[in-house]
């Protein structure tokens, strides 16, 4: 799947392209810039097992450049491939939003948890920190969030 972003300012055109395949997604700015964003609906890091119809942010979301919205197109393009999954809920563990990702988590409509319950490969029970979204306010939040940058999803 493929989403392209436009917007104008001063005069000039600017261009976000998102490339979603499977669950990893690749953003262009403007034909040079990158930004990455991937996730997993079997296995945390560490082997730990989602819940059904979940799935989990695996590592950090980067943007360049910063602060033009580009989180919230990546955003949405996940939200919406999620949602074509079936998948109910997202989640992004503490540790994955040190820096400005968890105002941007935040943003999105995610709730923070101290302890959300999954089963490890051994069948025994492990708490980890961390932010659930379901992706249908996710997708609804980032959609304002890059409007409100003036982009346009052509």
């Amino acid at each position: 799947m493929k989403y392209i972003w436009k917007r104008e300012i001063n005069s000039s055109e600017e261009e976000f392209i998102v490339i979603v395949e499977g669950l990893t997604l690749t953003g262009t700015y403007n034909k040079n810039k990158h930004s990455t964003l991937e996730y997993t609906k079997s296995k945390l890091m560490d082997g730990t097992l989602l819940k059904k119809n979940w799935w989990a942010q695996e590592g950090y979301m980067s943007t360049d450049p910063k602060q033009q919205g580009l989180g919230y197109m990546m955003s949405y393009a996940a939200a919406n491939t999620a949602i074509s999954e079936e998948a109910i809920a997202i989640y992004i563990s503490s540790g994955s939003v040190d820096g400005g990702g968890s105002a941007l988590i935040k943003k999105l409509g995610g709730v923070f948890y101290k302890d959300i319950i999954f089963i490890s490969e051994s069948n025994e029970s492990v708490n980890y920190p961390g932010y659930v979204i379901a992706p249908k306010t996710m997708l609804e939040k980032s959609q304002q969030g890059w409007k409100k940058n003036n982009w346009l999803l052509t």
